[in-house]
C-alpha cells in the first residue's frame, strides 16, 4: 500500500506520534508496527523484539483480541 509501520523505540517516539494523530484531519485507526506471531509474544515488524518493561502504552495494551494481532 506504499507506506511503512513505524517502530516505537522511547516514550517519546510515542508523544510524537500521538500529538502528529490529533492534528486535522482526524482519524479513529491508526497501525504501528507491533505483532503476536504467538499470543503474548509481541515483537516489532523491524524483528526488535517488544520491551514490556517501557509501560508507555494505555493500560491493557497491547491487548490479546483476536482481531488485533498487529
Amino acid at each position: 500500500m506504499g507506506s511503512q509501520l513505524v517502530v516505537i523505540n522511547s516514550k517519546a517516539e510515542q508523544a510524537f506520534l500521538s500529538e502528529k494523530i490529533k492534528q486535522k484531519p482526524t482519524r479513529e485507526n491508526f497501525y504501528i508496527g507491533l505483532f503476536a506471531e504467538k499470543v503474548g509474544q509481541w515483537q516489532w515488524v523491524d524483528k526488535t523484539p517488544y520491551n514490556g518493561t517501557a509501560a508507555f502504552w494505555r493500560k491493557g495494551e497491547p491487548s490479546e483480541g483476536f482481531d488485533e494481532n498487529c
